[in-house]
C-alpha cells in the first residue's frame, strides 16, 4: 500500500467514525424506486455523509436501487417533485454528530434512467464513490467530495457537450474518458500527482487527440487538495 493510500485510509476511517452518536444495529436493506411522472428533464441531488456510493444507468423508472445501512440515523430521505415538465429528485442522508461503535455499514446502489436528461449534483463526505455514467444523458455534473476515493467513468458515446466540476479534498480519483470525443481536463489546487497517460499536458490543462476536432466536447474542471488524479482514455 502506498503512503498516499495509507493516509487516505486513516483519514477516511477517522471521518467515517465521527458518525451519529448511536450504536450500530441490525443491517437493513431498503429498495428505491422513483417513477418519472410528467417530467421531461430532472435535477438529481444526492447528499451522502459517509459510506459507499454506486451510480450507474439501466433504470426503467427514473431511479431504482437499494440502500443498505446499520445505523438508524443513516436512513436516507427521498423526495421527488415535478413542476411543469421539470423534476427534482433529492436523496439525502441525515447529518451526523458524535461517534458510532462497531462495524459501520452504509451503501447506496442507485440506477438512473438512460434516456431522461439529467443534471447531476453529488455531495459526498467520506468513503468510496463508483460512478459509471456511460450511457446516461447527463447535461451537467457537479461533484463535491471530502475524504476517500472516486472512480468516475465518462467514456462511451455522447451527443452533447458535458461540463463536469469536481471539488475534492484528501483522496484519490480515477477518471475514465472517451478516446474519440474531445476532452479537456483542467486540474487546480494542491494535487499530489496527476497521472495523465497519453493525454497532452499544457500547464495545468490536459487534452486528448480528439480535442477541438469533434462536435462534442467534455470539459472537466478539477479543484482538489492533497491526493492524486488518474486520467485514463477508453
Amino acid at each position: 500500500m502506498s503512503k498516499t493510500a495509507f493516509h487516505i485510509m486513516i483519514v477516511g476511517l477517522f471521518v467515517f467514525g465521527l458518525a451519529a452518536c448511536e450504536d450500530v444495529g441490525e443491517t437493513r436493506t431498503e429498495s428505491l424506486k422513483v417513477d418519472l411522472g410528467e417530467a421531461h428533464s430532472v435535477a438529481v441531488n444526492l447528499r451522502m455523509s459517509a459510506g459507499e456510493l454506486t451510480i450507474q444507468g439501466g433504470a426503467q423508472a427514473l431511479a431504482d436501487g437499494s440502500f443498505t445501512y446499520n445505523v438508524e440515523r443513516w436512513k436516507p430521505k427521498v423526495d421527488y417533485q415535478v413542476s411543469g415538465d421539470r423534476g427534482r429528485l433529492s436523496i439525502e442522508q441525515r447529518k451526523r454528530a458524535g461517534i458510532t461503535f462497531g462495524n459501520n455499514k452504509n451503501r447506496w446502489d442507485i440506477r438512473l434512467n438512460d434516456q431522461v436528461p439529467l443534471e447531476l449534483k453529488l455531495k459526498f463526505g467520506a468513503g468510496e464513490g463508483h460512478l459509471d455514467l456511460r450511457g446516461l444523458n447527463i447535461k451537467s455534473l457537479d461533484i463535491n467530495m471530502g475524504v476517500g476515493s472516486l472512480k468516475l467513468d465518462l467514456s462511451g458515446e455522447r451527443k452533447e457537450n458535458l461540463d463536469v466540476r469536481i471539488d475534492g479534498g484528501i483522496g484519490e480519483g480515477t477518471i475514465y474518458l472517451p478516446e474519440n470525443i474531445g476532452v479537456r481536463v483542467k486540474v487546480n489546487g494542491g494535487i499530489g500527482s496527476v497521472n495523465a497517460g497519453s493525454l497532452h499536458k499544457n500547464d495545468h490543462v490536459y487534452t486528448n487527440e480528439a480535442y477541438g476536432k469533434t462536435p462534442v466536447t467534455i470539459d472537466v474542471d478539477v479543484e482538489a487538495g492533497i491526493g492524486s488524479i488518474n486520467l485514463k482514455l477508453r
